[in-house]
């Protein structure tokens, strides 16, 4: 008697393998800055997610300050498509982040992140001119990368955007599975009280 196993199951292409990656670093200092760089998160996710595969990772600013997490995250943020900050705009940037952030140059990449400062809703929307904006739009224009701040951000970073960014890399990294070593946890999927 001729025995017939199931018959074997036709797999899918997994779909998100074949997207680019697009990887985003945030940061943030303090509990509804965090949530601001959640939103922004999700909002990419929404925007980008069709073309592109995201790759985001989060850390707070206190978290930088332990030397462990300052030496992977220097090496994640000069590997990165992204970088947001997410912060009070008229507070100026603790030492240790702006020291951070003159580590990430230091890496030796080809392109650098570009750079996003997300600040209160209530500041005017569209200023550039307090500390936390002043400061990274010097950054950007030291590592010779965009600079976007809030509105800015909403109505400049679409998918083609994006798209055309990573095109413009080494053509190994277009079509990279994943952005990191797999040494970077990325950020939750829910976060809060809720999640």
């Amino acid at each position: 008697m001729q025995h017939i196993g199931p018959s074997p199951t036709l797999r899918r292409p997994n779909a998100q393998a074949s997207k680019p990656a697009f990887s985003v670093i945030t940061l943030h200092d303090g509990f509804f800055t965090g949530i601001r760089a959640m939103e922004a998160l999700e909002w990419l996710k929404f925007t980008l997610c069709p073309e592109l595969q995201l790759y985001p990772v989060s850390w707070s600013f206190d978290k930088l300050a332990l030397q462990d997490v300052r030496a992977v995250s220097i090496r994640a943020a000069a590997a990165a498509d992204l970088l947001i900050v997410s912060a009070e705009n008229e507070t100026p940037l603790p030492d240790h982040i702006k020291l951070w952030f003159d580590s990430i140059e230091k890496q030796q990449r080809d392109t650098r992140p570009i750079i996003v400062a997300l600040h209160e809703e209530g500041f005017k929307s569209k200023s550039t001119e307090g500390p936390l904006c002043t400061h990274l739009k010097e950054v950007a224009d030291t590592w010779r990368t965009e600079f976007m701040c809030n509105d800015d951000f909403d109505q400049r970073l679409d998918c083609d955007f994006a798209a055309q960014l990573i095109s413009s890399r080494k053509p190994t990294s277009i079509n990279r599975v994943k952005p990191f070593g797999g040494e970077f946890q990325s950020a939750p999927r829910y976060w809060g009280i809720n999640g």
